[in-house]
């Protein structure tokens, strides 16, 4: 297989000039707090694993600055009056390289990369986002060989993907690296360890990976010259410093802050901010607790709760309308939009009164005992806090005693079941509405409240094998479902910003990741 291989490699006589060294070399640096494991685009999940691969591999889309997919190494395409049949002109100028060598991209290395992220033994977690292609389901469950894929490459240059249903958001998905291009003769190759070093990875982006090592984390260099680029990118794990510090010591180029850290300077010291919503602070209630099981004690306390916030006078707070925040996005539409407002449903003072009342009733009590709620340290959940007690107290007559903590002695008093209520910060976990929800599906290992609802837990895992639209309505009903319940009541949408070199313009940012493209930025 090696003979082949050299048989099919083009060796350049490389007159790729290595912009990236000497007096001229412009370098992009973000410190990173998660380290890269692998570096194969059909199974790369992390932040800095998946900022790696928009720079070291070009699929057929990438995600412009503003998020929308455009035109990358297809050179045009034509969609089919149905929208289900794509076809694709793939550039000419598209090779696998690394500093000395480079092979031909061509439209069977694209279906072979599709082919290893919808294999069942691939195990990529990029799968499901192209299950709407034909046959996808069947291949990826193991029930229908590769051959079955939509997938047809017309003739080195031309591919044709032809989709079940119509999928809205497919182009998207076509940036994501699961859609990278892997050549088959390269993989078998590398023997089983492709991806895991340097030597066994070879992409087609502008980039190539020249380092890579645990405790200095990724080194890409361009390949060729581009002026006002950057020539050299670097990931380098987070040190013992804060992320503040690095940004206020010019130390790096991007940086994702909490929006209530004193960031006044930054702006006037080469850096440009952008605010975004970065989670859910909510009301979490023990379930299991007997007075915290009753339902009408929840929606009493949360709705009573979320009108306290509401009368709030700071405009830095943003009002949840559902549990998943606007920042989260399907395709490049915002899910909020798709999905409307999901508050749960609000009562009148009177009403509220009521039903804590009838909670009371059924639990066979006057008023609820003992019951704490844990605070976060800090001004932002103590403003929170004051409003909501306050209005508690006015409202339903209800007295909690409150103890204030850090929030990851918060999280660890969640995890053991021991808390009756807490205001606690949901950060989102990726910019992926099925992560967000798994974190209170029962099987999850980051299911911290303890929520179990087999319906909820129904929806979820039927939404693995759902294809277009019905995705979508899956996860409006597990997000609707978990309102009604209320093992948590969302009040504020968080708000943070990250902090991007000034000089930069055409980037590609998802700060939730956080991930990080500068491959076709430009500098000042």
């Amino acid at each position: 297989m090696k003979k082949i291989l050299l048989l099919l490699i083009v060796t350049f006589t490389i007159i790729f000039s290595f912009t990236g060294c000497g007096d001229n070399t412009e370098s992009f640096v973000y410190y990173t707090d998660q380290n890269a494991k692998t570096l194969d685009p059909q199974l790369t999940f992390n932040s800095t694993e998946t900022s790696t691969i928009k720079h070291i591999f070009s699929g057929l889309y990438r995600l412009g600055e503003d998020g929308v997919p455009v035109k990358d190494m297809a050179t045009k395409t034509d969609i089919s009056a149905d929208g289900l049949v794509y076809t694709f002109s793939l550039s000419r100028e598209n090779y696998f390289h690394n500093d000395k060598t480079a092979i031909p991209v061509t439209a069977k290395d694209y279906l072979f990369g599709f082919q290893r992220t919808l294999s069942s033994f691939t195990n990529s977690p990029h799968a499901q986002n192209f299950f709407s292609i034909v046959g996808a389901k069947d291949v990826h469950s193991g029930t229908a060989p590769l051959s079955d894929l939509g997938i047809k490459v017309i003739n080195d240059y031309s591919l044709e993907i032809t989709l079940a249903v119509k999928d809205n958001s497919f182009l998207n998905k076509l940036a994501s690296s699961g859609a990278m291009p892997c050549s088959e003769d390269f993989f078998n190759a590398s023997s089983g360890t492709y991806g895991l070093d340097t030597k066994s990875i070879m992409g087609n982006g502008p980039f190539y990976a020249s380092s890579w090592s645990e405790e200095n984390g990724i080194t890409l260099r361009r390949i060729g010259d581009a002026p006002k680029t950057y020539n050299r990118i670097r990931f380098v794990p987070l040190d013992d410093k804060t992320q503040l510090e690095l940004l206020t010591d010019n130390m790096q180029d991007f940086a994702v802050l909490d929006k209530y850290v004193d960031t006044n300077n930054l702006e006037n010291s080469g850096y440009k901010m952008v605010e975004f919503e970065s989670g859910t602070t909510a009301l979490a209630f023990n379930t299991s607790d007997k007075y915290m099981s009753n339902k009408n004690i929840r929606t009493a306390i949360s709705t009573c709760a979320y009108d306290a916030i509401k009368i709030i006078d700071d405009d830095k707070l943003v009002l949840a309308t559902g549990f998943i925040p606007s920042s989260i996005l399907i395709g490049d539409i915002p899910y909020r939009k798709l999905a409307g407002d999901a508050t749960a449903a609000q009562m009148a003072p009177a009403q509220q009164y009521a039903t804590y009342r009838l909670g009371l009733t059924e639990l066979g009590v006057s008023k609820l005992p003992g019951i704490k709620i844990l605070i976060p340290e800090g001004e932002y959940y103590s403003q929170l806090h004051r409003a909501i007690n306050q209005h508690i107290q006015k409202e339903l007559g209800a007295f909690f005693s409150v103890e204030t903590l850090p929030m990851a002695e918060i999280t660890n008093r969640i995890e053991a079941n021991d808390f009756d209520i807490a205001l606690y910060s949901f950060d989102l976990p990726a910019n992926n509405t099925a992560e967000i929800l798994k974190l209170f599906s029962s099987g999850s290992e980051y299911n911290i409240t303890g929520y179990t609802n087999a319906a909820y837990d129904s929806i979820l895992n039927k939404s693995h094998a759902l294809i277009g639209d019905a995705i979508l309505e899956s996860y409006i009903a597990a997000e609707q479902l978990l309102l009604l319940e209320l093992p948590l009541a969302p009040l504020v949408f968080e708000q943070k910003a990250y902090f991007l070199n000034d000089k930069i313009s055409g980037a590609y940012i998802d700060p939730l990741g956080p991930i990080v493209d500068v491959s076709q930025a430009t500098i000042k």
